[in-house]
């Protein structure tokens, strides 16, 4: 933005090429930029293994495995044995209490 104020003041030659190479070496990356490699025509860049060999798991693969297998065991205890508050099963159960106790009094 300040080339464009300073461009005019500048007439030798020589300043134009010393600014041009400062303007060239700036480089514009942030510690998360990711050169991409190019593809070779297999999915995720892997190569087909060779027969009988095995694939070697990548550090943070077993970690991944477990904390998701543990998180989907505690979903499904956890869902299997919720208490039961629908407020029709409530009602159902509580005139089911009460038509007993009703019928109870009339049998006496």
């Amino acid at each position: 933005m300040a080339y464009r104020f300073v461009q005019p003041l500048i007439r030798s030659n020589a300043a134009r090429s010393i600014l041009n190479v400062s303007k060239q070496q700036v480089r514009n990356d942030g510690i998360f930029t990711k050169y991409r490699e190019p593809p070779n025509g297999f999915l995720f860049n892997r190569k087909p293994l060779k027969p009988g060999e095995k694939r070697q798991w990548e550090d943070w693969e077993p970690i991944w495995y477990v904390g998701w297998g543990t998180a989907t065991l505690i979903a499904v205890v956890g869902l299997y044995f919720k208490p039961d508050d629908n407020l029709l099963d409530w009602a159902r159960r509580e005139a089911e209490i009460r038509i007993a106790e009703i019928e109870a009094a009339e049998a006496e």
